[in-house]
């Protein structure tokens, strides 16, 4: 017994895009080693020219014409910058903060079952200052860098 097609549609096209001419299809991947600063940068370029970071990549890298940068969101180029440079601060700043949260934390459950004398906790103190220092110059740079950030009202 053979089935017959009630759905109307007949015969399936393959789902998908078409596949790309073998001259034009991108089947070798480069890696390239760059850090976290770097990356960072390379990303917020393609952002800003409505790229992927590997296309800019290759596309600078081959010296094609970049699209030219485009305000998003409201934002004009330099405020996106500013936003950018913020976002990079906080980023290193996290990964500042962490492991010294975590000593913090280590310090605070020994002294609080009372295995610390006095003058361990004051040297954990004296160790803790320049963090607090480096956090007030942060905080400083972000209300700062906020100030700088106007959103346009044009949508």
């Amino acid at each position: 017994m053979s089935r017959i097609d009630t759905s109307g549609r007949g015969k399936r096209s393959p789902a998908g895009r078409p596949p790309l001419p073998p001259h034009l299809k991108r089947s070798h991947v480069l890696e390239v080693a760059v850090n976290d600063h770097e990356r960072a940068q390379l990303v917020q370029q393609a952002q800003r020219r409505g790229l992927a970071p590997s296309a800019f990549v290759r596309d600078r890298a081959l010296g094609l014409k970049l699209p030219r940068a485009v305000a998003r969101d409201g934002f004009d180029a330099g405020q996106l910058d500013a936003l950018n440079k913020l976002w990079l601060t906080a980023s290193t700043l996290r990964k500042e903060l962490a492991p010294l949260a975590n000593n913090c934390n280590q310090l605070a459950h020994q002294a609080n079952a009372g295995r610390f004398g006095e003058a361990a906790v004051l040297l954990a103190m004296q160790e803790l200052t320049p963090l607090v220092e480096r956090l007030r110059q942060i905080e400083s740079e972000a209300a700062r860098l906020l100030q700088t950030v106007t959103v346009r009202d044009d949508r």
